[in-house]
């Protein structure tokens, strides 16, 4: 079979004649490469009747396999980007031609026979110069490497326009930018980086609805590895269900797509220090400490950094929270293990001091709280910028 497709590609021949000089009119099929033979002399007028029947029978077939190759695409373009739909639509079409060759195979045959009566069914292979069997085979790789080109430039295409869109989100050209998705989405099928971009695009235009269904769209299509542009969406997925619908609906979905993701405690810390801020912005905070008290479970015993940093996130969120001697108590804990790692914890040793001094601060006891800032060894400004305060979400363009 496989040789008879690839003789069928590499001859474009209708008709010839065998090495008895026997005339061999070809079928339409692509995988037997049958031919009709006739052992006996043929009127040339004839012959030239059939053979323009059959070219007729050609352009039709090639049209309709035309429109059908047209109308899988724009099939395929209403979904999005998948290799296994991918497949399943090559065979489709594949199979339609395979049904339209035999089609009009047997149409042919039965214009032949009735032209020049019973036939022999045989292989098509007519005799052949070595001149011409180089000649075709040297057309064969022409077609086969404008086809290549075609491809490669379609592909390119859209590689190029999804590049184009990142630098104009950077140059913050958003109109373009939005122009340059409604073009992609008209001719590429739609992929995961393709929704990232353009919910980017739409959020800038006021479309927030739209943009948390491209978010979605990100989330479903994604693996369950977890990366750091996923800071970003998930932060953006929070803002965005939370302005169509309400803060305890988007807890709800970033919980949802955050246990199909597989992180690492250093993400899952990060990830909950996200919907913690967000929850007590949004006057929902019942479940802050019981999340890090869950996460700090998970830990491994020995896991003494992991935790130390957990804690940190933790002591913050409680004074946030006006929990001021359950923080105190474990500032005190965090500073006491951080001086005895020193030097590996200086930096953040200086951010405890800190925050140990607003804690102090509220507490009324001003004296300490003095001494931990001048401990910190930080300048005013310094200490000023680091005071705890719950920041507010905003929607975050990411950097391309």
């Amino acid at each position: 079979m496989l040789k008879n497709f690839v003789y069928y590609i590499c001859y474009p021949l209708i008709f010839g004649r065998d090495e008895n000089e026997n005339f061999l009119f070809k079928s339409f099929s692509f995988l037997n490469n049958t031919a009709y033979l006739y052992d006996r002399i043929l009127d040339k007028d004839q012959i030239k009747e059939v053979l323009d029947y059959r070219c007729a029978l050609a352009r039709k077939y090639n049209l309709i396999s035309f429109i059908s190759l047209i109308l899988f695409y724009f099939l395929f373009l209403a979904y999005d980007f998948n290799l296994l739909i991918l497949g399943l639509f090559i065979i489709a079409y594949f199979g339609i031609k395979l049904i339209l060759s035999n089609y009009f195979t047997e149409i042919y045959a039965r214009r032949v026979k009735a032209q020049f009566g019973a036939y022999k069914l045989t292989t098509f292979e007519p005799k052949l110069s070595s001149e011409k069997q180089s000649f075709f085979f040297e057309e064969m790789l022409k077609k086969a490497g404008v086809t290549l080109l075609i491809l490669i430039t379609y592909v390119a295409g859209a590689f190029a326009l999804c590049h184009s869109i990142k630098n104009q989100i950077a140059n913050k050209h958003f109109s373009f930018a939005m122009r340059a998705c409604d073009f992609y989405s008209t001719i590429y099928p739609k992929t995961k980086q393709f929704y990232n971009l353009r919910a980017i695009v739409k959020y800038t235009q006021k479309d927030y609805k739209g943009s948390l269904e491209d978010y979605k769209k990100v989330f479903d299509k994604s693996s369950g590895r977890f990366t750091k542009q996923d800071y970003v969406k998930f932060s953006n997925l929070l803002l965005l269900e939370r302005n169509l619908t309400n803060a305890q609906n988007a807890l709800y979905v970033f919980d949802e797509y955050l246990t199909k993701k597989h992180l690492s405690v250093t993400d899952k810390a990060k990830m909950l220090w996200i919907k913690s801020m967000f929850s007590l912005n949004a006057g929902i905070s019942e479940y802050v400490l019981s999340d890090y008290d869950n996460l700090l479970e998970s830990l491994k015993k020995n896991d003494m950094e992991n935790r130390f940093y957990i804690l940190s996130d933790k002591a913050y969120m409680l004074y946030l929270m006006g929990q001021y001697n359950d923080s105190l108590y474990l500032y005190d804990m965090l500073i006491k293990w951080a001086q005895s790692k020193s030097p590996n914890f200086d930096n953040d040793l200086q951010r405890l001091y800190v925050e140990r001094g607003y804690n102090r601060l509220k507490l009324n006891d001003k004296f300490n709280a003095d001494k931990d800032f001048l401990d910190s060894q930080l300048t005013e400004g310094e200490i000023a910028d680091r005071e705890p305060v719950a920041t507010e979400g905003k929607f975050v363009i990411e950097d391309f």
